[in-house]
């Protein structure tokens, strides 16, 4: 992979860490369409970078925004370290994950990054189910410096500081 994807700084990555069982990109974003369209809006202002995971790779830039589908499958419990290190080349300003359950990763992205980068969990209606979920979702929380929301109740019912929570629709 080239040492930095884009000429440009990028403003936003945003990153989908579950594996999708698709062989092409245009199925990837057919997939992940409504935000696909938010992204698309976005990129006319700031310079996007969507990463996803599949079963092939592919790089290529549309409506403005670069898209990155990465051959590696992630599970809860891997830390995707040459991952974490190509974002880190692209030097983004803000990283957008999709989902709160990645716990791991988001401590690990968080230390790659470092403290400059803010980094934003968008909440998919995923609950942390035991113990043990729950408290690497507060152990986690302290290396995230955003949650996106539906609800604030929701976001208070999982232990999140109400501070970093922010309500969307």
């Amino acid at each position: 992979l080239p040492r930095s994807m884009s000429t440009k700084k990028v403003n936003l990555a945003e990153i989908n860490y579950n594996f999708e069982n698709l062989s092409s990109l245009e199925g990837v974003i057919r997939l992940r369409e409504a935000s696909n369209k938010t992204l698309t809006a976005c990129a006319k202002k700031y310079n996007i970078i969507s990463y996803s995971h599949a079963a092939f790779f592919d790089c290529r830039e549309i409506d403005k925004v670069i898209y990155m589908v990465i051959n590696e499958r992630i599970n809860k419990l891997t830390i995707p370290i040459k991952f974490h290190r190509i974002i880190k080349n692209e030097s983004p300003e803000v990283v957008l994950v999709h989902g709160i359950n990645n716990f791991l990763q988001l401590i690990h992205l968080k230390i790659i990054l470092g403290q400059k980068v803010k980094i934003l969990v968008q909440h998919h209606a995923e609950r942390p189910v035991g113990m043990l979920r729950k408290y690497l979702l507060k152990i986690s929380s302290h290396y995230v410096d955003g949650y996106l929301f539906t609800s604030k109740k929701v976001a208070l019912s999982l232990g999140i500081d109400e501070k970093k929570v922010f309500e969307m629709m």
